[in-house]
């Protein structure tokens, strides 16, 4: 399974440009206003939007295997993220989205649908699903390169099966 944004998608980039912010991100905590701005788009209508006009990281065909589902962390409805698949000509795979308010996480998502191998951008992420007995890679992005995770780092899918 993958993660969406960093992983199959251009969240932080769409993000930077769209309130102005103009250092790359070195930590995936770069924005202190994030919560009040995703409540400013709600508000505004935006935020569905926003995440339908993402660019695509990676192109669907270079996916070198079938992954049973998408987890992500979105604050927009899994029916927002796999209309943005579809229109990128992603497999059509089900989306889930955490609610951390009900104790729904990427490890129990995992957990719920059978997961055996994650790939996600952040390294909390990465952590929890190692520790949890999730083989988690971590998709190399400038926010994430001082972790050290060993040969659990790849910086494109194919090198999934080539190891």
């Amino acid at each position: 399974a993958c993660d969406l944004d960093e992983g199959v998608c251009d969240y932080l980039g769409s993000w930077r440009e769209y309130w102005k912010i103009t250092d790359v991100p070195t930590s995936w905590f770069f924005d202190r206003q994030i919560q009040k701005r995703f409540e400013i788009m709600k508000e505004q209508g935006a935020l569905d939007n926003f995440y339908l006009s993402l660019k695509p990281l990676i192109n669907p065909k270079e996916i070198p295997f079938e992954p049973c589902c998408y987890i992500t962390s979105r604050p927009v409805s899994s029916q927002i993220s796999e209309q943005w698949l579809d229109m990128h000509g992603f497999p059509q795979r089900p989306v889930y989205t955490t609610d951390p308010k009900n104790d729904i996480t990427k490890v129990s998502l995992c957990k719920e649908n059978g997961v055996e191998l994650f790939v996600d951008d952040r390294y909390e992420n990465w952590r929890d699903l190692n520790n949890a007995g999730i083989t988690c890679y971590l998709f190399t992005q400038p926010h994430n390169e001082r972790y050290d995770v060993g040969h659990l780092r790849i910086n494109n899918l194919k090198e999934l099966v080539e190891r």
